[in-house]
């Protein structure tokens, strides 16, 4: 309760002290909680002024160290120097979502800020509206921070998307709020249960894309090597075989059509060129034979002479008729 009440002594002083700069100057106050799927939560908190007007910021930061020594969290003190504006940085590391609250109140001095959880959805609320009108009432405004590049703000980075929220701006998964611009309570509702499981669809479009990428390599070498690969080496002529002398037979080979080049290939130790083969005849030619000579022609027999004719036969002399019954003598002299 001491720390609480010697930080908001602390944080009332320097809010006094930034609204009488910012009638001449301005200032940079921010608050940047990030959070952590594990359950854990890194606090950034900055406060800065314009160069010329940055007296008594050493007191400052010695009575921020003196609330933030009894703290159960390490911390870090660090000066700000960037665009004229110099100051302090405060970073508190691996804070517990459960004890985040006491940090916010106790020993960075935040009014009203709560956290609360339930069954891995975290709430977040805070009414920085003491902030903000303090700073209107005292002629701070929106016009006069841009004025001077300045700014007061809020900025919560989750791991993954809110549920719901009332963010004055985003950028992907970080919200910021501008404390001069709020008419409510910062809110913001977010899921860590899901936070450490990577969804189906982008581990699948993970893959495609290392696919894609894979193909275009491989595109890619092959014609590099197409480029780069050696002329391929003439190929010999084949030439026609010598047609064999087979008498009247007509020849039946016929020249055969020159062998298309190859496609290229991988690219090798270039090729010396082979001389072109000689002709050289498959078969030896077939060396006629000598004619036969043609054979004596053949003598004709003489004719054989006709065989003489047989003398006709003479007719046989007629029987004597024979003698009448009555035996009468024949008469010799017949």
């Amino acid at each position: 309760m001491e720390n609480r009440t010697r930080f908001k002594k602390f944080s009332a002083i320097m809010l006094v002290f930034a609204i009488i700069v910012c009638f001449t100057g301005c200032m940079r106050y921010s608050v940047t909680a990030s959070i952590s799927s594990d359950g854990t939560a890194d606090i950034e908190f900055v406060y800065a002024i314009l160069e010329d007007y940055a007296t008594g910021i050493e007191d400052q930061q010695g009575e921020l160290e003196e609330t933030l020594e009894d703290m159960d969290y390490d911390y870090e003190i660090d000066e700000y120097d960037d665009d004229g504006f110099v100051g302090f940085t405060v970073t508190i590391s691996d804070i517990d979502l459960e004890d985040l609250e006491e940090v916010f109140t106790d020993n960075l001095g935040v009014e009203d800020f709560s956290l609360e959880e339930d069954d891995g959805v975290y709430t977040l609320e805070w009414d920085a509206s003491s902030e903000s009108s303090e700073a209107s009432s005292s002629g701070i405004s929106t016009d006069t921070l841009e004025e001077y590049d300045g700014y007061m703000k809020f900025v919560l980075e989750l791991p993954g998307k809110p549920i719901d929220d009332n963010a004055t701006s985003k950028k992907g998964n970080t919200l910021e709020w501008d404390l001069m611009d709020l008419e409510e309570s910062i809110y913001c509702e977010f899921d860590l249960s899901k936070s450490s499981s990577v969804p189906i669809g982008l581990i699948i479009g993970i893959i495609v894309g290392v696919l894609v990428v894979a193909a275009i390599v491989v595109a890619i070498i092959l014609i590099m090597k197409k480029k780069n690969a050696p002329a391929p080496a003439p190929i010999a002529p084949t030439f026609p075989q010598a047609p064999v002398d087979q008498g009247f037979a007509q020849p039946t080979g016929f020249p055969q059509a020159p062998a298309f080049p190859q496609a290229p290939v991988a690219p090798q130790a270039p090729v010396a060129p082979q001389a072109p083969a000689q002709f050289v005849p498959q078969q030896a030619p077939v060396v006629p034979q000598a004619p036969v000579a043609p054979q004596a022609p053949v003598v004709p027999q003489a004719p054989v002479a006709p065989a003489a004719p047989q003398a006709p036969v003479a007719p046989a002399a007629p029987e004597a008729p024979a003698a009448p019954a009555d035996n009468t003598p024949v008469d010799p002299t017949v």
